[in-house]
């Protein structure tokens, strides 16, 4: 199982402060810095240095709407691990809901059965016709979208272009965007 992209946390402590940097690994991936105003020492005053970011604090802001919300939870962690930004993971998992309810291997019933397996697949039912050839170009195969990970990447991947391109991340799985 291969997984599109990873976290890393690299620390570097000075007399003042300890930085936490995300690294990303194989896909776009947001780049944050988290500062931290005085270094964690121990008991016998070493320091300790952190090494990741936990996901109760990321979730933090948004984890009251994930519970009420109460669909694919289970994803919300795996989300933010992979490089989506915490204020989306509500969004995301209701959309998830929506296109697969929550299972990994979801697979909607293709129009070309001679051509493909799928016409959607996984999580967030990545369309294979619309969207084969990039899944390939950024290194997967559609069979890799039954795997959580990737799928969410690739899902993040196709959030940032349709922003970038449309204004609207949201816009692939037909959802409207608060526009002015």
């Amino acid at each position: 199982m291969k997984v599109a992209a990873a976290l890393v946390a690299v620390l570097v402590s000075t007399a003042a402060s300890v930085h936490a940097t995300e690294t990303q690994i194989s896909a776009p991936a947001p780049t944050v810095t988290i500062e931290v105003e005085q270094p964690v020492r121990s008991d016998k005053g070493e320091l300790i240095v952190l090494e990741e970011v936990t996901m109760a604090y990321q979730l933090a802001p948004v984890i009251d709407e994930i519970r009420v919300q109460d669909k694919c939870v289970e994803y919300a962690e795996l989300a933010v691990q992979v490089g989506w930004e915490p204020q989306h993971v509500p969004q995301l998992l209701a959309i998830m809901f929506r296109e697969s309810r929550c299972i990994p291997e979801a697979c909607s019933t293709p129009d070309r059965p001679d051509l493909r397996r799928c016409r959607d697949w996984g999580l967030m039912q990545i369309n294979d016709y619309s969207w084969k050839t990039t899944v390939r170009k950024l290194g997967w195969e559609m069979d890799d979208m039954w795997t959580p990970a990737d799928n969410l990447a690739f899902s993040l991947w196709l959030f940032d272009y349709s922003e970038e391109v449309n204004g609207c991340g949201w816009q692939p799985w037909s959802k409207r965007c608060n526009t002015p």
